[in-house]
This record gives structure tokens, sequence and C-alpha cells, in this order.
């Protein structure tokens, strides 16, 4: 499944649930925050529906087998200076906060299954009104949000963002729509979801 962002945090000292993350949503924003959940392949992930503009879905993703390792190659691929405090707060991170888009791009019916491939662009992290509810949402799990569309990471506990436009990568992916995709897909993930959840 693939993220437009992601919110990466610690889970030892912070105990995030979805019902946690619903109620001071609703206790910061004046958007309506619905419930909702992702099934197939006997598979049920909980989910949360932020109705902005451009509605996005959240679910959390704390699997120790992949989701600490894949954060921390962020750090590499954003080429962070391992020693600056934006790095350390992401090598201490196990979990993370996924932010999807609600729209699939490719549905896939073979007659027993119906699946879609989610690629992440309709939610823009630079969008004012979704980027207010990630900073909402980073300083709850005092985490880093990693911006999948755009490239870049960014963490309100440091009080500033690392575009790295600087980089030849990040430069060639400003310059061209296909690169700047792959470059966020690669890291972010691509797979097979069912995308039926409700706009409710």
């Amino acid at each position: 499944m693939t993220t437009s962002a992601q919110i990466c945090y610690n889970s030892k000292p912070i105990k995030a649930t979805l019902q946690d993350i619903a109620a001071h949503l609703r206790q910061t924003t004046s958007w309506h925050i619905s419930t909702t959940e992702w099934k197939g392949y006997g598979i049920v992930v909980p989910q949360l529906l932020v109705h902005t503009p451009v509605p996005f879905l959240i679910q959390i993703e704390d699997d120790p087998e992949y989701v600490p390792e894949e954060i921390r190659e962020i750090i590499e691929w954003e080429k962070l200076d391992p020693d600056s405090r934006i790095a350390r707060i992401l090598a201490r991170c196990d979990a993370r906060l996924a932010v999807l888009s609600t729209t699939p791009d490719l549905v896939i019916d073979d007659g027993h299954s119906i699946s879609a491939s989610i690629l992440g662009t309709e939610v823009d992290p630079h969008d004012a009104d979704i980027s207010s509810v990630l900073k909402i949402l980073c300083r709850k799990v005092e985490g880093v949000i990693y911006d999948c569309v755009n490239g870049g990471v960014i963490s309100p506990l440091v009080g500033q963002g690392m575009a790295h436009s600087t980089d030849s990568v990040a430069a060639s992916a400003a310059s061209s729509p296909t690169l700047q995709m792959s470059a966020g897909l690669l890291l972010c993930g691509v797979g097979l979801v069912i995308a039926l959840a409700a706009l409710s």
C-alpha cells in the first residue's frame, strides 16, 4: 500500500491508537472524522477518514518486521546528517501513521477479487488543509513527517523542514514528475489494496 505521507514516531513512549487520534483531531480541528476499514485477502485494517476538501485515510503501521527498517531508510534517502536532531528522532521511530488517498488509480477485477493500486498523488501533503492536520498529528505523537509525494522531512519538534533541493536526485525529481513519483514510490512502497472505504 502506497502512502502520500508517513508520520513516524516511537511507539514505546507514545501509545497511539486510532481512537486517541480521532478524539484529538475532533478537539483540534473542524473536520469531520469517521472510522472505516480496509478489507481484503482475509485482512482487516482499521482506518480513519479525515473529511478535508480532499479527504484522506489514516492507518497505524507498526509491524516490527519491516516498519523500523523502512523508517531508517529515510535518513539515507534524504541524505540527512545522522547526527542531526531530526535524524536522531527518526532513528528511534518504530511505527508510523500512514496517510493514504481514498481514490484508487487502477482497479483490477479478475472475477475472484477486486483490487486497486493506490499511488497516493491525489493527497498532497503541501495542501494547506492537509498539512495542518499532519502537523497536529505529528505534534501529538512527537514524530517526524515524511512527504512521499514531494520529498523531504519535517518535524514541528525541530522547527524546520528538509527538502534537500540541492541534492541531484531531488533536483531531478523537481524537474521530472515521473522521477519524482518513482522516488516516492520506491521508499513508501507499492501494493495492491481494495479501495472500498466508506465516505460517510
